[in-house]
């Protein structure tokens, strides 16, 4: 375990909420986490441990109050933080086309992951 995060770096499967890695993103391990390439865009989107921890729950089909129940088990945080927390990380990632909900379209917003979630990282971490 490092920061408390389990070995596998995998949060388990429940169900599907029709979240979906966009077929244009490419995935790279690193020892730090993984590393997103949107081949589409050509840019690079460096996930941590927890967010590593989020995108492999949405790659086996976990749905997003499972992964935030499990977030919130794993690091000792608030439920409702954790989910506030992942939901406006997968609004982001939707909104880069990262994940995709097959049948709604979405314009390409803004290309910056910040704010709240990495407020969020910058806690979690911290404990």
């Amino acid at each position: 375990m490092t920061h408390g995060v389990p070995a596998t770096n995998a949060i388990r499967a429940t169900s599907n909420r029709n979240l979906q890695p966009s077929p244009s993103v490419k995935v790279g391990e690193t020892q730090d986490g993984v590393v997103l390439l949107d081949v589409e865009g050509g840019l690079i989107f460096p996930l941590d441990q927890v967010s590593t921890l989020i995108w492999k729950g949405i790659q086996v089909g976990t749905q997003t109050e499972d992964i935030a129940q499990q977030i919130a088990d794993i690091f000792g945080i608030p439920l409702e933080q954790a989910s506030s927390d992942i939901g406006e990380f997968v609004d982001q990632l939707l909104a880069q086309h990262l994940l995709v909900t097959p049948g709604i379209p979405k314009e390409r917003t803004s290309r910056s992951l910040t704010g709240g979630f990495r407020s969020f990282l910058s806690r979690v971490i911290s404990r």
